[in-house]
């Protein structure tokens, strides 16, 4: 029986096989917080921009005459204030961060707490104090006029500036002493072994080295007077800067709708420009160093107690405000008199009575704490992962820090209009969202940059999914920046009054708007009562912050 045979082709080189690609099991995640962006900050913002070109070019109607140098005129008188009081502040942050990140202090913990409790308040409340201070009939306007010394004016530039800076300078304390704090050790003790004083250490060698700090200092406190509204609402006067412009060319009947739009491309405009130079500074200031140290500490008896003092007058100036808010909150009628005619709890019985306006703030904060958190974690994430390729989106999240609040509201508002699904006003909780997102990006980023990759790869090695992965290796490491990140927006969103002002429908009025609605018709001791509640509540939230989560999710896994 014949053999079949069956030919067989010539075994030639297999074709290498294709890695196999993985997909990323959170670009679904990415995507939907791309999306939020894209239709909560980019098309608002895009609106608002061709909006005032339309407006500019599909009009006869010329502007008012004199519109240029009116614009120039507010743009200047913005920079002369924000110019000042980031120099101001940063002239007192620098010695406050030395004193208390080098020099051995006494109560140097406590001043570290001490100084930063002006953040967590908004600056129109540091208004507000002002007034009461150094108002017409303010305690310290009283006392000097005892003395023979003439009223001030404060209602103007000076105030606009004294305010910023009382509530800025934390700000520039805290960046300048996260700067001193990475100073090589190596370096001071070398120029003190040479023979260099502490002056000329300091000098020649601690304030070049933390030069970037200074400069980001400098920009931040400068950002947030730029586009801060709150006190120019109380003590502006005729003094006219565009963040108010803008919100009162807004709300007007009377003024050429065209107007608000070119102020608000206006200050967009700038905001991209000012952002360039955050960015750099932003690179400069987070620099990773190659080594761990100790802080070197100068020890001279006479410079720890100039430090002292120093310290303890800048805390009291500081603080003051906020005890004559409290002081304010208990009086009945606070007029011509050192302290009020009369002592009362009818401010807070009034204000327990009526508590929709805190109620209404916790609501919404409560709505867009979470979401913020959320979009951070994602974009940290997708910023972690993807570096440089997705450095655009990194620009786009920083937009909300250097845009003015008033701005953002405006192209909310224009672009959504009437938006509230369920009669919940949601384009309030999503203007806080997008507002804040910055800081609570940063918190997230700074907690992505402390987590150890080795645990990641390893957990990824073993076979286990890229969500197995984080939830169980990721995410534990993660959770205490997670919980900053949600203190932080909170703090950021429940003291939000910009966007608040304009996007605020009827029946949700926010403790911040009651404040200074409250002050506007002279109920002083309900607007005092209402600002102590609303610090309460920042300071408790605040005070989660400096929990050690990590040690009691320890404890009750020892339990267990």
């Amino acid at each position: 029986m014949p053999t079949l045979k069956v030919a067989r082709a010539e075994a030639g080189p297999r074709p290498a096989l294709k890695p196999a690609v993985r997909l990323d099991p959170f670009v679904l995640i990415y995507g939907v917080a791309a999306a939020y962006i894209g239709a909560f900050l980019i098309l608002p913002v895009g609106r608002i921009l061709v909006e005032t070109a339309l407006a500019l070019t599909g009009s006869d109607r010329p502007l008012a005459e004199g519109f240029t140098e009116y614009l120039a005129r507010i743009t200047l008188n913005s920079v002369l204030v924000a110019s000042l009081a980031a120099v101001g502040s940063v002239a007192i942050g620098i010695p406050v961060a030395f004193f208390v990140t080098k020099v051995p202090v006494p109560g140097q913990g406590l001043f570290r707490v001490m100084l930063a409790l002006p953040l967590v308040t908004p600056p129109f409340i540091s208004g507000f104090a002002t007034i009461l201070l150094l108002g017409r009939t303010g305690v310290f306007t009283q006392l000097l006029g005892q003395v023979g010394v003439p009223e001030i004016n404060i209602y103007g530039a000076p105030g606009l500036i004294l305010t910023h800076i009382l509530h800025f300078t934390p700000l520039a304390f805290l960046t300048v002493a996260a700067g001193l704090q990475v100073v090589p050790r190596a370096i001071e003790e070398a120029a003190v072994s040479l023979g260099a004083g502490i002056g000329r250490a300091v000098f020649r060698v601690v304030l070049p080295y933390v030069w970037p700090h200074v400069l980001m200092a400098a920009a931040l406190v400068f950002l947030a007077s730029f586009g801060d509204v709150g006190a120019p609402l109380l003590l502006a006067g005729n003094f006219r800067v565009l963040p108010l412009e803008t919100y009162t060319a807004f709300n007007s009947f009377q003024v050429d709708p065209r107007i608000a739009l070119i102020l608000a491309s206006w200050s967009i405009l700038l905001a991209f420009l000012v952002l360039l130079v955050v960015r750099q500074l932003m690179a400069r200031t987070g620099i990773a160093h190659t080594f761990t140290t100790q802080p070197f500490v100068y020890r001279d008896r006479t410079l720890r107690w100039v430090g002292f003092g120093f310290c303890s007058m800048v805390t009291l100036i500081l603080l003051l405000p906020y005890v004559v808010i409290i002081i304010s909150s208990f009086g009945t009628v606070w007029t011509t008199g050192i302290l009020p005619a009369g002592f009362t709890l009818r401010n807070y019985q009034f204000i327990l009575n009526n508590l929709q306006d805190i109620k209404n703030s916790l609501i919404l904060s409560a709505i867009a704490t979470p979401v913020c958190v959320w979009l951070a974690l994602s974009l940290g994430k997708l910023f972690r992962d993807y570096g440089a390729k997705v450095t655009w989106l990194d620009y786009v999240v920083l937009l909300p820090f250097v845009i003015p609040g008033v701005v953002i509201g405006i192209g909310l508002v224009k672009t959504y209009p009437g938006f509230q699904p369920f009669g919940i006003p949601a384009l309030l909780p999503i203007a806080y969202s997008i507002r804040r997102l910055p800081y609570a990006v940063r918190v997230v980023i700074a907690g992505y940059s402390r987590l150890d990759r080795a645990l990641e790869e390893a957990s990824a090695a073993l076979g286990a999914s890229g969500w197995r992965t984080f939830w169980r290796v990721t995410w534990p490491q993660l959770l205490p920046a997670a919980v900053a990140a949600s203190v932080v927006a909170f703090i950021r969103i429940i003291t939000e009054l910009g966007s608040t002002l304009i996007i605020l429908p009827p029946g949700w009025r926010t403790a911040t708007v009651a404040v200074f609605y409250y002050v506007a018709e002279g109920f002083i001791g309900r607007a005092s009562a209402i600002a102590v509640v609303l610090v309460v509540v920042v300071v408790l939230a605040s005070a989660l912050a400096n929990v050690d989560y990590s040690r009691i999710a320890r404890r009750l896994r020892a339990k267990r």
